[in-house]
């Protein structure tokens, strides 16, 4: 089964809210008060991921040029901290 969360604005937007009985308990979650809790399911999950607008290819582009540039300063304050470590080796060793 397939499942996802979505926020209360996510909810709103989609429109679930006014068509929660079209779908049944095990689609759409509540909580004990019968509040929708934003754990959907399988047809609810759906629903709601196909109004989410498709991201342009400058947008993806983007996300991908940010992630890259964190790689690159990840790997750059990993590689300056085996550097350290070796000199710190070297220097109590010596």
């Amino acid at each position: 089964m397939h499942s996802a969360f979505a926020n209360s604005k996510a909810l709103e937007l989609s429109g679930i809210l006014n068509k929660a009985d079209d779908f049944t308990s095990e689609e759409i979650v509540r909580d004990n008060n019968n509040i929708i809790t934003g754990e959907l399911k399988e047809r609810a999950m759906y629903f709601v991921m196909d109004k989410i607008p498709v991201a342009s290819l400058t947008e993806r582009t983007e996300v991908v040029v940010k992630q890259m540039q964190n790689f690159i300063r990840l790997e750059s304050l990993r590689y300056q901290t085996l550097l350290w470590e070796r000199i710190w080796r070297f220097i109590k060793a010596h």
